[in-house]
C-alpha cells in the first residue's frame, strides 16, 4: 500500500513548515504549493492559515486558488482547514467587517462574545445530524484559536471553555 499524499496550500498565509513536518512525522508524503495542478494530484488538500481572515481571503484570490478549492471540494476531494484555514472554509467572517469565505461550510465565523482570548480544548455540540459530525458523542475535542468562536452554522458549534474529558481527565468542565 502506498503512502497517502497531502497537498499543503501555499498562499503566503500560514505555518507551512510546521504543518508539513507534522504530517511527515505521521508518514505522509507532502507537497507545499500554490499550483492547482500539483495540489490536485494529492489524496488530501490541507489549507493552513495564520492571521486575519480578510487578508487570507485576499491572498487566495490573488493566487487564483478560491475557485480551485471550491471545485475540488465540490468534486469530493478531501480537504482539511487548520486554524485560520478552517475558518476560511465557512460562508463568511465578521472579522474586520464582513468578508466572504470559500462557502464550503455553512455558517459565519464570529468573535467570542464578550471578546476574550481563549486558547485550549473544547467539546463540540452537534446541532444537526450532519455526517461530518455524526461520530461525535459530545466528548470529542477541538483545539481553539484565540478571539474567534468558530463557525456558527447549521451543523454544530464548538463550546468555549468546555474541555473534553479525554483531554482533561474527567467530566467536561462547565464554562
Amino acid at each position: 500500500m502506498s503512502r497517502k499524499s497531502i497537498g499543503i496550500v501555499d498562499y503566503g498565509v500560514g505555518n507551512h513548515t510546521s504543518v508539513q513536518r507534522a504530517f511527515q512525522a505521521l508518514n505522509y508524503r507532502c507537497r507545499t504549493s500554490s499550483d492547482p495542478e500539483l495540489l490536485a494530484e494529492n489524496d488530501l488538500i490541507v489549507l493552513p492559515g495564520v492571521g486575519a481572515y480578510p487578508a487570507a481571503m485576499s491572498a487566495l484570490h490573488t493566487r487564483g486558488l478560491v475557485e480551485f478549492l471550491r471545485e475540488q471540494a465540490r468534486g469530493g476531494q478531501p480537504m482539511i482547514g487548520l486554524c485560520l484555514g478552517m475558518q476560511l472554509l465557512a460562508d463568511e467572517s465578521l472579522e474586520h467587517g464582513i468578508t466572504a469565505g470559500l462557502g464550503l461550510i455553512p455558517g459565519q465565523v464570529v468573535s467570542l462574545e464578550p471578546a476574550h482570548w481563549h486558547i485550549g480544548w473544547n467539546t463540540i455540540e452537534v446541532m444537526n445530524a450532519d455526517k461530518l459530525l455524526l461520530p461525535s458523542d459530545g466528548e470529542r475535542g477541538i483545539q481553539r484559536s484565540p478571539g474567534i468562536s468558530g463557525v456558527r452554522g447549521s451543523i454544530g458549534t464548538s463550546i468555549p471553555g468546555r474541555c473534553p474529558p479525554w483531554k482533561c481527565g474527567g467530566p467536561a468542565v462547565p464554562p
